[in-house]
C-alpha cells in the first residue's frame, strides 16, 4: 500500500514481484498470486474467493512484516536507551536538571579526639608530693595536635570543704620546660575513694612530645593523692617544670591527655 500511494501502478509492483518470484516458484502459481495480490490490495471479492490460499499467505507476509518492524524499533529504542544510560554514567552518574538548586558537597571526615594513656586503668597505690609534681610524657599522633582536656585519677584529703586555693596543670615540652598552665578550683575533687576527674583547656597547640603535669602544692591538711598502676613504663616523672625530672619507677601516674590534630 505504501508503494501504491507513491504513486507506482499495481502492475508495476506486481510484475517485479512475479519476476522475482518466477526463478523459484511455478508460473501458475505465480500467475495466481498475482491475482489475488491484486485483490488484497484492492478489495476485490470476487479474487479473494478464487484464491483463499494466497491471501491467506499474503496476509501472513504482512503479520510478519509488521512484526518484524515492531521488534526493529523495539530493539532500537533499546539499543538508544542503553547508549543514553552508558553516557550518563560515563559522565559521572544522573545529572541534575537545569534549575535544579546544586548538591552540596560530600561531607569530609574529621579527625577524632584521641586519649592518650601509659596507665592501666587499675590504681594499686597514690601518692602526695610536697615540693614536687606528678607528670607523664606523652607522644602526640601529629606534628600538629592540640590539647583539649587533661583526665586524673585521685582523691582530696584535709578539711571537708575544699580549701579555696588553686592547683595548677601544666604543660611542658621534652625538655620539660613549661610552655602552658591551666588553674582549677581544689573543689574539683572529692575526699573519700579516688575517682577520674576530666579537667577541660583552652584548646592549644603542643609539640610531638610534650610533659603533662599537676602541682597540687600539698601540706599536711590540704592535698590530692593521686593514683598509680602497679607497673611503669619510663614516661612518668616527679618534679616541676625547669627543673630536671625525676623519674618515677612505682608504675605509672594515672594522668591522661585528649589530643586532636589541629585543623
Amino acid at each position: 500500500r505504501q508503494l501504491l500511494r507513491r504513486g507506482m501502478a499495481p502492475s508495476a509492483i506486481l510484475a517485479a514481484a512475479a519476476g522475482d518470484a518466477s526463478a523459484s516458484v511455478p508460473a501458475a502459481w505465480s500467475a495466481a498470486t498475482v491475482r489475488a495480490s491484486l485483490a488484497f490490495v484492492h478489495g476485490t471479492p470476487a479474487e479473494l474467493a478464487v484464491a483463499p490460499t494466497v491471501v491467506t499467505l499474503a496476509q501472513g507476509a504482512l503479520t510478519t512484516m509488521t512484526l518484524r518492524r515492531s521488534a526493529s524499533t523495539a530493539v532500537a529504542l533499546f539499543l538508544g536507551g542503553g547508549l543514553s544510560l552508558g553516557t550518563i554514567w560515563a559522565q559521572g552518574g544522573p545529572q541534575q536538571p537545569p534549575g535544579a538548586a546544586p548538591r552540596p558537597p560530600a561531607a569530609v571526615k574529621k579527625a577524632e579526639p584521641a586519649e592518650l594513656s601509659f596507665d592501666d586503668g587499675k590504681a594499686v597505690g597514690r601518692r602526695s608530693i610536697a615540693g614536687g609534681g606528678h607528670a607523664v610524657k606523652f607522644e602526640a599522633p601529629t606534628d600538629t595536635s592540640s590539647l583539649l582536656r587533661v583526665k586524673i585519677h585521685g582523691a582530696r584529703y584535709g578539711t571537708p570543704r575544699p580549701p579555696r586555693e588553686d592547683f595548677v596543670v601544666f604543660v611542658c615540652d621534652d625538655q620539660f620546660r613549661r610552655i602552658e598552665e591551666f588553674p582549677f578550683r581544689y573543689e574539683k575533687f572529692e575526699r573519700g575513694d579516688p575517682r577520674w576527674v576530666t579537667l577541660e583547656l583552652k584548646p592549644g597547640r603542643v609539640p610531638r612530645t610534650f610533659y603533662v603535669g599537676v602541682d597540687f602544692d600539698p601540706t599536711q591538711t590540704k592535698g590530692v593523692y593521686l593514683s598509680h598502676d602497679a607497673k611503669g613504663s619510663g614516661h612518668s616523672v616527679v618534679g616541676l617544670p625547669g627543673e630536671p625530672p625525676q623519674p618515677f619507677d612505682k608504675g605509672d601516674w594515672m594522668i591522661r591527655a585528649v589530643v586532636k590534630p589541629a585543623e
